[in-house]
């Protein structure tokens, strides 16, 4: 999973280069975010690795996971990481300030639950 996420993110990479990729005016998602968003999937554990690998018109990638009845999503910037869990009790968290590290311990939490 690992290796096909690489290579899902160097094909977002490929396609968001230019000005207006999404059709809607974005402009080119920076390097520093596909090399941040590379490290937090070399980070992860193989049975950990993001389900969906997306990118954004808001200059980020985002990552995203499901686990019974609740939503996990990280969006990766060039100068941060935003996070997002929904639960199944529409209680919702909305969590800044993530390195990669960070991002490893709570998806495992995730995963333990």
């Amino acid at each position: 999973m690992r290796e096909e996420n690489l290579n899902k993110l160097k094909d977002i990479h490929k396609h968001t280069r230019e000005k207006n990729w999404n059709f809607y005016d974005a402009e080119p998602i920076p390097e520093i975010v596909f090399e941040r968003a590379r490290a937090i999937i070399n980070e992860l554990d193989e049975e950990h690795q993001p389900r969906f690998i997306a990118p954004t018109g808001r200059n980020s990638v985002q990552f995203e996971y499901e686990n019974d009845n609740v939503y996990l999503e990280f969006e990766v910037y060039g100068n941060h990481i935003d996070g997002y869990v929904s639960m199944s009790n529409f209680s919702d968290e909305h969590l800044l300030g993530f390195n990669s590290s960070c991002i490893k311990n709570y998806v495992d939490k995730f995963f333990k639950q």
